[in-house]
C-alpha cells in the first residue's frame, strides 16, 4: 500500500467519525447535509483527494505521503 493510500485511510476513519459521508464523484448526491467526495475534480481539471460540501463547497482535502497532523476533522453544529 502507498503513504497516500495509508493516509487516505485515516482520513477516511476521521471523517466517518465524524458523521461525513464519503462519496466518490460518480455516486453522490449535494442533498446530503455533509459529503466528501473523493478524488474530486477542481476548475481546470485538477484532481483533489476530497472535496468537502456542507450545503456549498466548504474545503479541499489532500493526501500527503509525508506525515501532517490532521488535528481534528469536524463538522460544525448548530
Amino acid at each position: 500500500m502507498l503513504p497516500e493510500e495509508k493516509v487516505r485511510l485515516e482520513i477516511n476513519q476521521k471523517l466517518n467519525d465524524t458523521e461525513w459521508l464519503i462519496a466518490d464523484r460518480k455516486n453522490y448526491s449535494l442533498v446530503v447535509s455533509a459529503v466528501a467526495i473523493s478524488e474530486g475534480i477542481l476548475i481546470g481539471d485538477i484532481k483533489a483527494d476530497y472535496l468537502l460540501f456542507e450545503g456549498e463547497a466548504i474545503g479541499v482535502l489532500e493526501a500527503k505521503k509525508n506525515r501532517h497532523n490532521l488535528i481534528q476533522c469536524g463538522r460544525k453544529t448548530s
